[in-house]
Parts: C-alpha cells; structure tokens; sequence
C-alpha cells in the first residue's frame, strides 16, 4: 500500500486527478464509498507549535518584524480635503463642453458651459452655441467628486447631480420635463 501511494505521489497533477476518477468510477459501479483526501487535510496544524489532533493550537506570540517602520498618527483631514482630492489636477473653473442624449423629443443636446469657482460653490454660465444652449445656472456645490446645480431653460427646471473624473463629469438626468431620462456628461475643453 504504501509503495502505491508512493507511485501516485510521483505522479503529474493530471495523471493523478485522471487516476482517482478512474477509481471514482470503478468504486462507484461497485457501490463502494469514495473517500478523497489531500495530504495535511486531516486536522491539525503543519509547522506551528503546539498542535493538537483537533485542529486547535494556542496563540502564537505575536513579533514585530525587524524592517516594519512605525505607525505615524493620522492627521485630521481639513473638511475640503476630499474636494481637492479630487480635483488634484484638474479644476473646475473654466470651459467644459457639455453632451446629453435623451430617451425622447430632441435626444441630443451639447453645448458649453463656462465653470467659476469659489470654495465648494460655484457659478456658470451657458456658452451660446446653440438654442438649447441657454439658460441659467444656480445654486452651485462640490462635494467631494459630486458636482450639483439647477439648470433652468424657459420653463424646463432640472436639477444635475454629476460624478468628476478627473477632466470628466457624468451623470443620469431621470426624468426632465422636457426629454425624459437624459445622460449627461461634460470634458474640460
């Protein structure tokens, strides 16, 4: 028996699993129980001291390794930290064009927008480009990577909630007045 398990070990990985269903299959014809194992999956503990049968060990003491550098104290976080890092690079101030495919009535807009910062808030401006590329925007906030204002055209008052990616900002429009669900999303020019 053990030169046999012997042979098997020597075996490739693909030889053996080949090897135990064809003794799966044999054993299974002759309903005889299959009982697979790897060896070391019997319970215990390989390589650590005090081992027991059962799988259970005490607590091996801790040790710090010689080349761990020590842990520095976190620092409190600014509350604008977020906002800036998020916009490490990039800034929201300044021309971005902006794209919006719609699920009805006229499907695509685009236009530009014209961003000033100040702190967390902003103002913009709508570039002119086209005729749905007008109106006005209020009620500016950043937070973090979220973008959020008020744009309103003639009657149409819809309220922007977008993601900034570095020189992208993204967003889902659900339900305007106007067009329907609408994605929107801008580039920095």
């Amino acid at each position: 028996m053990r030169r046999a398990a012997h042979i098997i070990l020597r075996l490739s990985a693909s030889a053996a699993i080949a090897l135990m269903s064809l003794a799966t299959a044999t054993a299974g014809s002759m309903r005889l129980p299959v009982v697979l194992a790897q060896a070391g999956s019997a319970g215990g503990t390989i390589g650590k001291r005090d081992k027991s049968v059962s799988g259970g060990e005490e607590a091996a003491p801790t040790r710090q390794s010689v080349t761990s550098k020590p842990r520095q104290a976190k620092r409190a976080v600014p509350p604008d930290a977020g906002y800036r890092r998020a916009h490490a690079g990039v800034s929201l101030g300044g021309r971005w064009r902006w794209i919006a495919n719609c699920e009805r009535g006229v499907r695509h807009f685009n236009g530009v927008l014209t961003f000033e910062t100040s702190g967390s808030t902003f103002s913009a401006t709508h570039g002119g480009t086209n005729f749905f590329d007008s109106g006005t925007i209020t009620n500016g906030r950043i937070s973090g990577n979220r973008v959020s204002f008020t744009r309103t055209w003639g009657p149409y008052v819809d309220h922007l909630n977008l993601v900034l990616a570095g020189s992208r900002m993204s967003g889902v429009l659900p339900n305007t007045a106007y067009s329907g669900r609408c994605q929107v999303s801008a580039t920095k020019a």
